[in-house]
């Protein structure tokens, strides 16, 4: 395959990506106003676009070979499940509004992301398959 290719393919892959979850983490983390949203939601596309392109391109060898929808799931759920789970605990210990939140919000969803990506694209899946397999004595 041409270079081209292989970056066209993680490019849109990163796009993919990252407005399933830039649109994930702007609707759970709390700002004031409908506007400040729609202007969050823009950056963090923009972010997660550029941070998840940088990652297609380094681990795309190591992923490229697998099902698309697959790597989409390993990607997606922890995310999307580990970002409503400590958003919906943040504004149950701390309330819905204010800076504070709106930060302990963002940091969550940084910290979700992170291991979103080690699961996904750094084998941390892989790792966690096998713990399962010889903790449960299961078959695959």
């Amino acid at each position: 395959m041409s270079e081209w290719y292989d970056r066209g393919r993680a490019a849109l892959w990163a796009v993919s990506l990252a407005i399933l979850t830039s649109f994930t983490a702007g609707a759970t983390i709390t700002v004031a106003s409908i506007e400040q949203e729609v202007r969050l939601t823009a950056v963090l596309l923009a972010v997660f676009a550029l941070a998840l392109y940088g990652i297609v391109r380094r681990t795309y060898d190591r992923w490229a070979d697998r099902q698309p929808l697959v790597v989409i799931l390993v990607y997606f759920m922890p995310f999307f499940v580990g970002t409503v789970v400590f958003n919906t605990l943040l504004g149950l210990l701390i309330g819905w509004h204010g800076i504070v939140t709106t930060l302990l919000d963002a940091a969550a969803v940084a910290a979700v992301f992170v291991l979103s990506v080690y699961l996904a694209f750094y084998g941390g899946a892989d790792r966690v398959t096998a713990y399962a397999v010889d903790r449960f004595d299961l078959s695959l």
